[in-house]
């Protein structure tokens, strides 16, 4: 070791005590086509965060079984294997803590759409 280095321990960086949980962006519905076939209720375009940084995430089903709250799905793409079986996977990924402020906006689209037929502004 050249004797202008010394040895030193890694330090950990401090965490505080009370960490701030993260913010949530702006969940916006831009988007809402009805469906009502079976279980799925509408297709619903939702905007995340405001200004000209949000995003757009296209084409979420709002899902509502017979006596049960509605839900949120995130959309998807499907394929079939070689053995015929149907798979599907997610196209956007998300925090978890996004998940209720998500289903919050789609279902609150949703029932003005229901209760006087007017689409998100």
């Amino acid at each position: 070791m050249n004797n202008q280095q010394q040895y030193r321990p890694q330090q950990r960086p401090q965490v505080p005590a009370n960490p701030q949980p993260a913010k949530l962006p702006l969940f916006t519905v831009t988007r809402l086509v009805p469906v009502e076939t079976g279980n799925l209720k509408a297709f619903v375009d939702i905007a995340i965060g405001k200004g000209p940084n949000a995003i757009t995430v296209c084409k979420w089903r709002l899902i509502q079984q017979d006596e049960q709250e509605a839900w949120l799905s995130a959309p998807q793409e499907s394929w079939q294997t070689d053995a015929g079986e149907r798979r599907y996977t997610n196209l956007f990924v998300y925090p978890k803590e996004w998940k209720d402020g998500l289903t919050a906006a789609a279902i609150a689209a949703w029932e003005q759409y229901q209760s006087d037929g007017r689409f998100p502004e």
